[in-house]
């Protein structure tokens, strides 16, 4: 947000610019996704509008890109539900603890039950919901493996922002940290923290591994991102350009494919550097499960707002998806 307001006051970001925010990783899916949305956009607006890309960070935390977005400074943007959560506080119940059991039905529900709710909570916020995006499973990484939730009690675990991965960690007792991102390393390294939890490739693409070798493969949540534009903006293009902006990103489904590879290839480079990701077993993951179910109710509590219809939702797109699975 700092530089934004620099560049603005600079002059450097002209009216016909488009800012994009994001903090992606300096290579792969998602920043192939930005150079691809930059060049589309540039060629179908013509010479008169620069697409400016923020997406490393420069704009500083999610909750500083989201309230560019909203104010305007910047108009186009892919965050996370911990960023988002912080406006639409909704948004964190999609990372309750084993809300999905698969991709497949997350991509479902995701796609045929929640664009529509979630579309007008952000129209409310001054943001217009272009698609969602997907980080992949959120596994537990520390020095140790933690095959079961007694195994994390005590631990000195990073939470992410957000209601769901702090209750998460609550449920088993760990001893939580609230860190920014950019000191989940330096956290590791003087100890301040034992772990942590976040999706595979970006604990592989971050160097946690380096630090906290343990991964255990719980896969008991997922981060279905957003792409936003602010609606001001959005709303003061034609409709011709209205369709050239959403459709400029990569599609929801190619993401997917290939954010889910990126996280296979990182398993496969964990396993390559001689560390052996943890499986729980059947018996160890029910416990995780049985752990973790009454954390949903109690979100849906804690969240308030709109968060119990959109609840029910999630429980009619599951119900959905697995009569039609059947069939």
């Amino acid at each position: 947000m700092l530089l934004l307001g620099l560049l603005l006051i600079a002059g450097s970001v002209r009216a016909d610019d488009l800012v994009v925010v994001a903090l992606a990783p300096a290579q792969g899916v998602f920043r192939d996704a930005f150079d691809t949305f930059q060049t589309n956009v540039e060629r179908s607006f013509g010479e008169a509008t620069d697409v400016k890309l923020l997406v490393g960070g420069e704009a500083g935390t999610e909750e500083s890109m989201l309230s560019s977005l909203r104010r305007g400074r910047a108009q186009f943007g892919v965050l996370t539900v911990p960023g988002t959560s912080t406006a639409v506080p909704e948004l964190g119940l999609l990372m309750a603890p084993y809300l999905f059991d698969s991709f497949a039905e997350a991509d479902f529900v995701l796609d045929e039950y929640l664009a529509e709710p979630v579309t007008a909570l952000f129209a409310a916020k001054g943001l217009v919901f272009i698609q969602w995006v997907d980080s992949g499973w959120w596994n537990l990484f520390a020095k140790q493996a933690i095959p079961t939730p007694e195994d994390g009690r005590g631990l000195r675990l990073r939470a992410a922002s957000g209601e769901a991965p702090v209750a998460f960690l609550r449920a088993f007792g760990a001893d939580i940290i609230p860190l920014p991102f950019a000191e989940v390393i330096p956290g590791l390294q003087t100890g301040l923290i034992d772990g942590g939890a976040t999706n595979t490739a970006m604990y592989v693409a971050m160097g946690m591994y380096q630090h906290a070798p343990h991964l255990t493969l719980t896969r008991h949540a997922i981060n279905p991102g957003v792409v936003l534009a602010n609606k001001r903006w959005f709303d003061g293009l034609s409709p011709g350009r209205q369709a050239l902006v959403t459709q400029a990103f990569v599609s929801s489904e190619v993401l997917r494919a290939g954010v889910r590879q990126e996280a296979r290839d990182a398993l496969a480079l964990v396993r390559a550097k001689g560390l052996m990701p943890y499986q729980p077993d059947a018996a160890e993951l029910a416990r995780w499960r049985a752990m973790s179910l009454p954390v949903q109710q109690q979100l849906v509590e804690r969240i308030g707002g709109a968060s119990a219809d959109l609840y029910r939702q999630i429980r009619f797109g599951k119900a959905a998806f697995h009569r039609q699975a059947a069939e």
